[in-house]
């Protein structure tokens, strides 16, 4: 797959080489922004960012591709109906990613272009469990790392459908399993060592994002990033351990990436769907 070569065009759109998929990811308020800087540290490639924020002290730290600093419908507009896929990140809590995402998702709407919907409702973990799950720091701050997960989840879907890697997934294969997909819920861990998949197998299932129970799930999106040691049979043993939790039916999708600062350790990032659980805040991809 080609990747995208964003260039400055006269009225301001990003230019896409021939073929290549047309990924935006759209980031609206404070959380969303710092996402979108996520995703910047992380070496993000095969997308288009836009950072959308009403304040402009808050937009000018944004790293992202596009910057909106008002609710310029027209050029939103335009500049996304292209698009093969849309994601749009925002924290529920924040009255300005809040008023803004609603904008956006109105505007977005009319175009009729795929989109997947990240909407942080509360700040969920407590430090106990964050000091258990998370391997990024600062490790005593909630949002921060909940900002760097996303972008992480985010990073690594976009990277199955653009990059070569170790198992790939077909852009039309993640749409049909996200589509309907309503509230979702993510499981994270990360192990090393001899008896890794061992290990990331219980940290997973002891820390669903948030509590619920994921019994009878209808879908999962596995995402494993691992170094040039990770080998498929690994990845089946790890899905395969987790997903007997799941619907005998359930549909399963895996991503598989190598990463060189990856070796001997592995992580894997599972957004769930389709279970009966929904009395609760979490993150919702629609």
């Amino acid at each position: 797959m080609d990747s995208i070569e964003i260039t400055s065009s006269k009225n301001n759109m990003p230019e896409f080489e021939f073929g290549a998929l047309k990924i935006f990811i759209i980031g609206c308020g404070e959380s969303g922004n710092s996402v979108i800087n996520h995703l910047s540290a992380n070496g993000l490639t095969g997308a288009v960012t836009i950072g959308i924020n009403t304040d402009k002290k808050q937009l000018d730290k944004v790293r992202a591709d596009v910057k909106i600093s008002e609710h310029s419908s027209k050029n939103l507009r335009e500049m996304v109906s292209c698009a093969d896929f849309l994601f749009i990140i925002a924290n529920m809590n924040d009255p300005i990613g809040s008023e803004t995402v609603s904008t956006v998702s109105e505007i977005v709407r009319e175009t009729g272009v795929f989109v997947v919907s990240i909407l942080n409702s509360v700040v969920f973990l407590d430090y106990k469990q964050l000091d258990k799950i998370f391997p990024y720091p600062p490790k005593n701050q909630v949002q921060v790392a909940t900002d760097q997960l996303l972008a992480d989840m985010i990073d690594d879907i976009v990277w199955s459908i653009t990059q070569p890697q170790l198992i790939n997934n077909d852009v039309e294969n993640i749409k049909v399993l996200m589509k309907n997909g309503g509230f979702s819920t993510i499981m994270v861990g990360e192990a090393k060592g001899k008896n890794r998949s061992k290990e990331i197998v219980k940290i997973m299932l002891r820390n669903t994002l948030p509590n619920v129970d994921i019994t009878g799930a209808t879908a999962c999106f596995f995402l494993f990033t691992g170094g040039s040691d990770l080998c498929i049979s690994e990845v089946e043993q790890i899905e395969d351990s987790i997903s007997h939790e799941f619907d005998p039916g359930a549909r399963i999708l895996i991503s598989a990436r190598v990463k060189k600062d990856y070796d001997d350790r592995i992580r894997c990032i599972a957004i769930i769907t389709g279970f009966k659980n929904t009395n609760c805040d979490s993150i919702l991809i629609l």
